[in-house]
Parts: structure tokens; sequence; C-alpha cells
């Protein structure tokens, strides 16, 4: 019989070893971001990219993963401060994950020179 404690302890095994592959999927796609960033801020990155993806019920891998893409692009934030994103995510809960993600990436894509760059990630305020 599985016990609760183990349950949880085999849910963060989980977790920590989903984002050691976000590590290293970000570090090939996002390597000057990371290397600013450094290991310590960038777990915390997608620490809080994760929570923040599941507050908008984006739950599985690869959902999770271009997620953490669209916020190494338009900044820790983007859920809240493109209104762009906030808007689809909005309609988190009435359509599928899929098609919010498809939105997402539609909409990122036309917007992609808009990008913030690793100053916002960090939180820093932008001029």
């Amino acid at each position: 019989m599985i016990r609760d404690a183990q349950f949880k302890a085999l849910g963060q095994v989980a977790l920590d070893a989903f984002a050691e592959r976000m590590q290293v999927h970000l570090r090939r796609h996002f390597a000057e971001a990371c290397d600013v960033l450094g290991p310590f801020e960038l777990r915390e990155a997608i620490e809080q990219g994760i929570a923040s993806s599941a507050r908008h019920r984006i739950e599985t891998e690869r959902g999770i993963c271009k997620y953490l893409g669209l916020m190494f692009v338009f900044g820790r934030d983007f859920d809240r401060n493109q209104t762009w994103a906030a808007r689809i995510l909005a309609q988190a809960g009435s359509i599928s994950e899929e098609e919010i993600m498809t939105q997402l990436s539609r909409a990122a894509a036309s917007r992609a020179d808009q990008g913030l760059g690793i100053r916002r990630l960090r939180g820093e305020v932008l001029p």
C-alpha cells in the first residue's frame, strides 16, 4: 500500500526530473538568457513557469515547455503583461489546452519582435 507521503515524494521526483529536462531544453534554445540567469535563477524561473502554467490549466509537459519558451521571449509575467496572452489564457477551462497553446503560439509568432529579453525575465522593469 502506498501512503500519501510516498505519492508526494514520487510526484516531487517526477517534477524534479521534468525541471532538469526543461533546463537542458531552455539552455539549448535560450543559451544567452540561461547564462545570464545562472543555475539557481534558471531553476526558479522554471518553477515559477510551471506554477503559472498550472494556474491557466496548462498541465502537459509539451504545453508547459511551450509556455516556458513564451516566458523566455516575452517575460516572466507575460501572461499578465501581454494583453494578447492574457486574453487567450482567460479562455482556459472553456477550450482545450492544445487550442490555448495553438492560439498563444500563433499570436506570439506575429509579435516575436516585441520580445522583452532577459531583463524582463529577471523581473527588472524596462524603461
